[in-house]
C-alpha cells in the first residue's frame, strides 16, 4: 500500500482505486481481508523499519567513534 501510494501517479491511482491514493478499507476490500489486519501489518513493518533505522544510527556512530580513535 505504502508503495503504491508513493509510486503510482495520483492520476493513474484515480483511475485504479476511485481515490488519489490506496487506502486501507480498499485494500482490505481488493484483498478481501479485514482492515484491521493491514492495519496490524503497517504496525509490525514500522516497528522494523523504526528497528533497522536506529540500528544503522548505532553502526554509523560506532564507525566514527573507530575512526577518531
Amino acid at each position: 500500500m505504502n508503495q503504491s501510494n508513493k509510486n503510482i501517479p495520483t492520476d493513474l491511482m484515480k483511475i485504479l482505486y476511485g481515490s488519489g491514493h490506496l487506502s486501507e478499507p480498499k485494500l482490505a476490500e481488493l484483498a478481501s481481508i479485514c482492515r484491521g489486519t493491514i492495519a496490524n501489518q503497517r504496525t509490525a513493518i514500522r516497528g522494523e523499519n523504526e528497528a533497522n533505522e536506529s540500528i544503522s544510527k548505532d553502526d554509523i556512530l560506532s564507525e566514527m567513534r573507530l575512526e577518531l580513535l
